[in-house]
């Protein structure tokens, strides 16, 4: 799990879980391993068969999208956003940065916790309803 103060981000290890990074940029997982300096299993995607895997009180890190980040809460898998900063100079943007690049300018790690709520939405039955 990742604990988080005011001055800097720090991995804490359990023996019975386990680190993921779910990234295609190789740059990203090196800065990841060099930053914490602790194992972790990559993957460059997440299916059916990679979330049997992951379990519960595992740290994942990577940029999922909502229904794969709930789907891994409701497991007990603490969940962490790799974010490049915006303010990064406008010229990177776009391009995939090595790792000199991301230590100039290093993702910023945030934990989310997603819960599904409804996996069903009812529109509205009258317009009336909509302008509630």
């Amino acid at each position: 799990m990742l604990t988080t103060n005011t001055t800097h981000t720090e991995l804490t290890t359990n023996t019975q879980s386990k680190n993921w990074i779910i990234n295609r940029h190789p740059a990203t997982v090196e800065w990841f391993k060099h930053t914490y300096r602790v194992q972790a299993t990559t993957l460059d995607y997440l299916d059916e068969q990679s979330l049997t895997l992951i379990k519960n009180g595992d740290t994942l890190l990577g940029n999922l999208p909502l229904q794969e980040i709930a789907k891994l809460c409701a497991k007990g898998v603490n969940y962490y956003e790799i974010r490049i900063p915006v303010a990064q100079p406008t010229r990177l943007r776009g391009q995939e940065l090595n790792l000199e690049q991301l230590k100039q300018h290093p993702p910023v790690l945030t934990q989310y916790v997603v819960q599904s709520i409804s996996n069903r939405f009812s529109p509205p039955t009258s317009r009336r309803s909509l302008r509630k």
